[in-house]
């Protein structure tokens, strides 16, 4: 087997390291990508804000007809 030069086997180990980081950068801007969409989503539907305004109305006209 031949052998390989030392500067070789650095500019292999540094590739490798960029690999890695750009592997973790993608898989983080993901997770923070996914995320993000389902906020906006949940904003943009309103569904939140509709089941709470619903809940909040349901008790406030049970202490109406209380009295």
């Amino acid at each position: 087997m031949p052998k390989v030069p030392r500067f070789v086997k650095k500019k292999f180990m540094i590739g490798i390291y960029i690999l890695l980081f750009v592997i973790i950068a993608l898989i983080v801007y993901l997770i923070y990508l996914v995320r993000f969409w389902g906020r906006t989503n949940i904003e943009l539907t309103g569904d939140t804000y509709t089941g709470l305004n619903n809940v909040l109305c349901r008790i406030l006209n049970q202490d109406r007809l209380k009295k």
